[in-house]
C-alpha cells in the first residue's frame, strides 16, 4: 500500500512496508535533516546516562524539543529566563481567594448546587428557606438562586463574555491562554514540538506536538530568528450538530469546540476543561419545498465557513462535516480524489490540498460541472482554510475513530453484513447468534447485551462493547479479527513505528478478507467513504499522532455538558441565552475551583476524590470508577478487596464448614509451603502434605471478600487523566440479585516464557485474608479453579489463545489458594461453542459448559497489549 511523504512539501510517495525511518531520514523536506547532529543527543549517550533499573513506565520513552520553538519561558517583556527559574508569584491584593464568595464554604456550596447537582432555581429557594428556619442564628449561604447566580457571575477567573455575530463565539485566543494558564493541566502540557523515542530509539507517536505537522510547522516557523524559543501553540477544532429533543421544535445546535493543541491526548480524552464550547453557529432554516434547493445549500456551506474564527489544527469531524469543511461532493474523500466507485482500487489517487483546488479550476476554465463531476470539488464555496498561512484543511482533518471504524466499518457495516448473511443462510441462525452474545461472561467494564445485538439505538459504547463480543461463521471470523486488530492498534495510546507497520498490515489484512461479503453475495462491492478512510490513518498518525487524541468520542461526550445537560436547565424558550449563561458560570465555578487548588486552599493542596472526578465523562458502571490519583508505580498492583462480606464465618475450620469443602485447611497450608519456602523447587500443590505447616484451623482468622479492583494504566480504554483506571475482579455468590459470578483473571506464571505462555488463567471463587495466630502479617489470597492451556499457538482463525478446565484424575477441578498479588489482571474466557447450538438454561456466569474457551484479548486495550 503506498502513502504520500506526510512532509506537506513533498509530493513523493512511499512504501510503508520499507520502513517509515527510511523514508523520512531521505526525504529533504525532514525538518530533522535541517537540524545539526551536534544539537541532538544520540541514543547511547543519553541512556547511559540514566540509571536503567531505575527507569519507571513513563522514561520508557524520552522526548527531544524542537531546537527553535522550544518554548522558552521568558518575563514579562519577552527576556529569557534563567534555566529553572520560579515562576512569579502571584500578585498580592487584598481580596480573599475565594472571592466573591464569604468564604470557602460558600464557594463549595455554590458549585455543589450549581455545577453538580444541576439544582433548579425553586429547589435553590427552597433550600435556602428551609435552611433559614432550619437554625434562625445564622443566615443561609444565599438569599435566593438570584443571590447565587450574582455570586457565580460576579468570579473574575474563567470571564470571556460572549458575544453574537450572526451566531454566539468567544474570544477563542482568550479560551486558549485560559487553559494554557489552568494549574490542572501541570505537567500535561508541551511547550515544543517533540520526538519521541522509546528506549530502543524507535519513533513513537503519542500526542499531537509528537507528529510531524507539527514539527514541520515549527521548522517554517523557525525561518525567521525572531521566532526562535516562541511556543508554537496549534488550536484543535471540532464541530457537529447536536438534536437535544425529537419531540419539539428548533431542537437542533451546532457548537464548535476548540481545545489548545499542546495538550497531552490522555487530558484532552478526559475533558476536565481541555476542550471548551467557543461558538454556536447559526442553523438557517427554510421552507420545506426549499430544502433541496441548490441556492440554500449553497448559502448553508457558505454560512459555515464565514463562522469559524481562526483554526490552524487538527480538525475533529465526522464523515458529513469533513465533507463540508473540505468542500467536496459527498460520497468522495476529503483527503484524495479516489473515485467513489474505487476508493480502495486507485493508488494513484492524488492528495487534496488548495493548490490542487486552483490547479484544477485553472485547468477546467472554471468549469463547475466538470470538478464537480470529475473531482468532486463543490466550486462556489472555499474552505475556511484557505485563507490561513500554513494551513490545509484536507491535510487537517483528523482520523474519526467513532464514526469510521467503531460505528461505521464495525456497526453500519460488518454487524449489519454478518446479520443479512445469517439470516439469509436461516432464520434460527440469527436466533443462535444472539443466544451466544448473551450469554457472553461479564467483564469489568463490558457492556452486557442479554437480547443479543438488538437494541432500538447504537451508541459508541455499545459498538465498542459488541466489538468484544461479537461471534461469527469462520469463513468471516478472519474478517473481523483482522478489522478488530486494525481497530484497536489505532487505539491505542501511543504507536512506535513497529506498531504503524502491524496497523498497516492489519488494514491490508482486512481488505483481502473482507471480499468474503462479495462472494457471498451480501455486497456487489465495497467503495465506502468510511472504510476508504483508514487507507490514510498511517499518514495521519506520521503527521498528528496517534487517533486516540482527536477522536469525535471527544466532542460528543463534550456535547452532553455543553448542550444537552444546559438546555434541560432551560425554560426551553428562547433557550440558546440561557444556555450560553449557564456555560459561562460552570466556567467561572471551574476556574475558581482551579485557582483555589493552586493556591493550596484545598487540604493538601490537592484536589479532593471527588473533585477530580468531575468531567471526566466516563460510561464506565458506578463502581468502576477511573482512577484519578494514583502515585508512582507499577502499571498494575491487586489491592485488597472493596467487598467485605460479614455473614461469612470468622475461623478457617468454620469457613471450610460453610463452603463444604474440607480441602480448603489443606490448601492454605500449600499456600503456606510457597510462602515459606520461595525458593524451593517444588510448589506447594506438589509436595507430600506432611511437609507443610500445621495449623490449628479453628484459631485461623479469615475475612471474606467479594471483590477485589487492579490499577490498571489503560489509556486507550476509559481511563482518568493519568491513563489510570480501576478493574474490578468479582468473586460474588449472588451478583446484583441475580446469578453467580466469579471472574477469571491472568496469574504471573513461567517468567521465562513470553506473552501468554508466561500466565496461568483461574477463575476466582473468593478472596480472603487470614492471620496466624501470634503472627501479625495479614495474608491476602484469592481460592481459584484453573485453566490449562489449550494449545501452544493461538487459533489460526480467530488469533485467540484457547484454554481448558483443568482437572485431576479423578476429574475433579484443579484449585489452589495463591497471593493476591500474583494476579497480573482481569480476563474474559468466551465459550467455544463449535457447530452446536447454545443449550437453553446456559446463563452468562457459567463457566463450566464448554470443553474448551476462547482468551479474549480484545476485552481491553490492556489485554491486547499483553496477548497479542
Amino acid at each position: 500500500m503506498k502513502y504520500p511523504c506526510p512532509f506537506t512539501k513533498c509530493k513523493k510517495w512511499s512504501l510503508a512496508s520499507r520502513g517509515i525511518h527510511i523514508h523520512q531520514r531521505s526525504c529533504k523536506f525532514n525538518p530533522l535533516n535541517r537540524v545539526e547532529s551536534s544539537q541532538l543527543p544520540r541514543n547511547s549517550d543519553f541512556f547511559t546516562s540514566l540509571d536503567k533499573d531505575q527507569w519507571t513506565a513513563e522514561e520508557l520513552n524520552y522526548a527531544l524539543p524542537h531546537p527553535y520553538l522550544n518554548g522558552t519561558p521568558c518575563d514579562s517583556d519577552g527576556y529569557d529566563l534563567p534555566k529553572g527559574a520560579a515562576p512569579n508569584p502571584p500578585t498580592p491584593t487584598d481580596q480573599e481567594p475565594w472571592f466573591p464568595f464569604g468564604n470557602i464554604a460558600q464557594f463549595e456550596t455554590a458549585d455543589i448546587l450549581f455545577r453538580r447537582m444541576k439544582t433548579s432555581n425553586g429547589n435553590i429557594n427552597l433550600l435556602m428557606e428551609a435552611l433559614s428556619r432550619f437554625n434562625k442564628t445564622d443566615e443561609p449561604p444565599f438569599e435566593n438562586y438570584r443571590d447565587l447566580n450574582a455570586k457565580i457571575d460576579s468570579i473574575p477567573h474563567g470571564d470571556i463574555p460572549w458575544q453574537c455575530f450572526k451566531g454566539w463565539f468567544r474570544d477563542i485566543r482568550a479560551v486558549l491562554e485560559a487553559q494554557l494558564a489552568d494549574s490542572n493541566f501541570d505537567g500535561s502540557i508541551d511547550y515544543a514540538p517533540k520526538d519521541v523515542r522509546n528506549k530502543d530509539g524507535e519513533r513513537t507517536f503519542t500526542d499531537l506536538m509528537s507528529g510531524m505537522w507539527a514539527w514541520d510547522q515549527a521548522d517554517e516557523l523557525a525561518q525567521d530568528p525572531r521566532n526562535h524559543g516562541a511556543m508554537f501553540a496549534p488550536v484543535v477544532l471540532g464541530s457537529d450538530k447536536t438534536t437535544v429533543s425529537v419531540a419539539t421544535g428548533k431542537n437542533e445546535f451546532y457548537p464548535l469546540y476548540a481545545s489548545l493543541g499542546n495538550l497531552q491526548s490522555h487530558v484532552r480524552r478526559a475533558h476536565v476543561g481541555s476542550v471548551a464550547v467557543v461558538g454556536f453557529l447559526a442553523i438557517p432554516k427554510a421552507e420545506r419545498k426549499d430544502d433541496d434547493s441548490e441556492l440554500f445549500r449553497t448559502f448553508r456551506r457558505q454560512l459555515v465557513h464565514e463562522r469559524v474564527i481562526w483554526g490552524i489544527g487538527p480538525y475533529i469531524a465526522d464523515y458529513p462535516e469533513q465533507a463540508l469543511l473540505a468542500c467536496v461532493v459527498n460520497v468522495w474523500c476529503s483527503k484524495c480524489t479516489a473515485l467513489p466507485s474505487q476508493l480502495d482500487e486507485d493508488d494513484s489517487a492524488a492528495p487534496r490540498s488548495h493548490e490542487h483546488t486552483s490547479a484544477l479550476f485553472d485547468a477546467s476554465n472554471n468549469n463547475a460541472k466538470k470538478v464537480w463531476e470529475g473531482y468532486g470539488v463543490i466550486s462556489d464555496v472555499l474552505p475556511f482554510t484557505a485563507s490561513f498561512p500554513r494551513a490545509n484543511i484536507h491535510e487537517l482533518l483528523a482520523p474519526d475513530l467513532l464514526h469510521q471504524v467503531i460505528k461505521g466499518t464495525f456497526k453500519d457495516h460488518l454487524v449489519d453484513w454478518i446479520s443479512k448473511y445469517l439470516e439469509d443462510l436461516s432464520p434460527m441462525a440469527m436466533t443462535e447468534l444472539d443466544r451466544r452474545i448473551s450469554v457472553v461472561p461479564p467483564f469489568p467494564g463490558l457492556r452486557r447485551f442479554t437480547q443479543g445485538r438488538r437494541f432500538k439505538q447504537w451508541t459508541g459504547d455499545d459498538s465498542k462493547g459488541l466489538m468484544k463480543a461479537l461471534l461469527v461463521p469462520d469463513q468471516m471470523v478472519k474478517a473481523v479479527a483482522a478489522f478488530l486488530d486494525a481497530c484497536y492498534l489505532a487505539r491505542k495510546a501511543q504507536l512506535t513505528a513497529s506498531d504503524i507497520k502491524s496497523l498497516e498490515a492489519a488494514i491490508d489484512r482486512f481488505y483481502q478478507e473482507r471480499t468474503i461479503f462479495i462472494q457471498e453475495g451480501i455486497r456487489s462491492n465495497i467503495s465506502l467513504p468510511r472504510q476508504h478512510a483508514s487507507k490514510h490513518y498511517i499518514t495521519l498518525i506520521l503527521l498528528l499522532g496517534a487517533p486516540l487524541g482527536l477522536c469525535s468520542s471527544i466532542t460528543e461526550s463534550k456535547h452532553i455538558k455543553a448542550v444537552k445537560e444546559p438546555w434541560r436547565r432551560s425554560s426551553r424558550h428562547n433557550a440558546l441565552g440561557q444556555m450560553l449563561r449557564i456555560n459561562q458560570r460552570l466556567d467561572k465555578l471551574a476556574a475558581l475551583q482551579a485557582h483555589l487548588q493552586s493556591l493550596g486552599c484545598f487540604p493538601g493542596g490537592k484536589m479532593r476524590e471527588g473533585d477530580k472526578k468531575l468531567g471526566l465523562e466516563l460510561t464506565n458502571d458506578d463502581d468502576e470508577k477511573p482512577v484519578v490519583d494514583l502515585t508512582d508505580g507499577d502499571d498494575a498492583e491487586i489491592v485488597e478487596g472493596v467487598s467485605l462480606v460479614t455473614q461469612y464465618p470468622k475461623s478457617l475450620a468454620r469457613l471450610a464448614t460453610w463452603f463444604d469443602m474440607p480441602s480448603l485447611i489443606d490448601h492454605v497450608r500449600r499456600y503456606l509451603y510457597d510462602h515459606d519456602n520461595p525458593d524451593s523447587n517444588k510448589i506447594g500443590m506438589e509436595v507430600d502434605i506432611s511437609l507443610c505447616p500445621v495449623i490449628v484451623a479453628d484459631q485461623v482468622n479469615v475475612l471474606v471478600y467479594n471483590s477485589a479492583y487492579c490499577l490498571v494504566h489503560s489509556p486507550g480504554d476509559p481511563s482518568g487523566p493519568d491513563g489510570m483506571r480501576r478493574e474490578y475482579i468479582r468473586a460474588s455468590p449472588n451478583w446484583r440479585n441475580s446469578n453467580p459470578r466469579h471472574d477469571c483473571v491472568l496469574v504471573d506464571g513461567d517468567p521465562t516464557k513470553d506473552g501468554f505462555l508466561g500466565f496461568e488463567v483461574g477463575q476466582v471463587h473468593f478472596f480472603f485474608s487470614f492471620r496466624l495466630p501470634g503472627d501479625e502479617t495479614v495474608h491476602k489470597c484469592a481460592f481459584d479453579h484453573w485453566f490449562e492451556h489449550d494449545d501452544t499457538e493461538p487459533c489460526p482463525v480467530t488469533g485467540l489463545w484457547k484454554v481448558r478446565p483443568q482437572v485431576s484424575k479423578k476429574t475433579e477441578r484443579i484449585v489452589s489458594v495463591i497471593r493476591i498479588d500474583t494476579i497480573y489482571s482481569a480476563a474474559h474466557l468466551i465459550g467455544d461453542t463449535g457447530e452446536g447450538p447454545t443449550p437453553d438454561n446456559l446463563t452468562s456466569t457459567a463457566l463450566r459448559a464448554y470443553r474448551s474457551y476462547f482468551v479474549n484479548k480484545y476485552a481491553s486495550a490492556d489485554l491486547l497489549d499483553l496477548l497479542s
